[in-house]
């Protein structure tokens, strides 16, 4: 999530001003950034990336690897613009339904209406390639996308072998207890400890490889 009345800002690229004043007729026409808005430099994040790579990503560590600072993204004034490129740039960086769900539900942004003075926040939009939970913790903690897999892998290890392994697992499946409960679900030992494996290799980096039609083994 995002700090003040302001949002996101891909944690890596290129700033707000940069795109204003730089963007030509064919990404007019376009309308598509190839790359995130931000005010850091790429090689700010090259170096950022880095440095929790060679720290294993925090899996297991005592220590943060990485600096995590209270706000990580913050926008600027956006009402500065005209309507088409401010409703342009909130498309991008914010995840609207998810925005207008939560905000309904009453778990976000209800503090407003009780001190206008307060700040909102709002959802951060991320990649949706099936990573996307590790993304969202990797741009909350240090401003980038978890595109190298750190994260991933640290919570496979955590998950297969961590000190909290069993913790972990009672919780999972007290939760799924509850969700058995309402369909009728029963599981025995055996398909328990067959659900827990299954979610294990889920949470692996390494690709799955499913059957295809023809019988093929394919890239999942």
């Amino acid at each position: 999530m995002s700090r003040g009345n302001h949002h996101h800002m891909s944690g890596m690229e290129r700033s707000l001003g940069c795109v204003c004043s730089k963007v030509t007729p064919f990404l007019i026409a376009e309308k598509r950034l190839s790359r995130g808005i931000s005010h850091a430099s790429s090689s700010i994040v090259s170096l950022a990336r880095s440095h929790v790579s060679s720290n294993g990503g925090g899996g297991g560590s005592s220590e943060h690897p990485l600096e995590m600072p209270i706000c990580a993204f913050q926008l600027p004034d956006l009402t500065v613009y005209n309507e088409d490129f401010r409703s342009f740039i909130e498309r991008d960086l914010i995840e609207q339904s998810m925005l207008v769900a939560l905000e309904q539900a009453g778990r976000l942004n209800w503090w407003v209406s009780v001190d206008p003075t307060c700040q909102r926040l709002l959802p951060l939009a991320t990649t949706g390639d099936g990573n996307c939970l590790l993304h969202a913790a990797s741009l909350g903690m240090w401003g980038f996308h978890d595109r190298d897999l750190m994260l991933r892998k640290a919570l496979y290890a955590l998950m297969e072998k961590g000190a909290e392994k069993e913790a972990l697992k009672r919780r999972w499946r007290w939760q799924q207890t509850q969700q058995n409960k309402e369909s009728g679900l029963l599981y025995t030992e055996d398909e328990w400890q067959k659900e827990w494996n299954e979610l294990i290799k889920l949470a692996s980096s390494e690709p799955r490889m499913h059957l295809g039609s023809n019988g093929a083994n394919c890239g999942g």
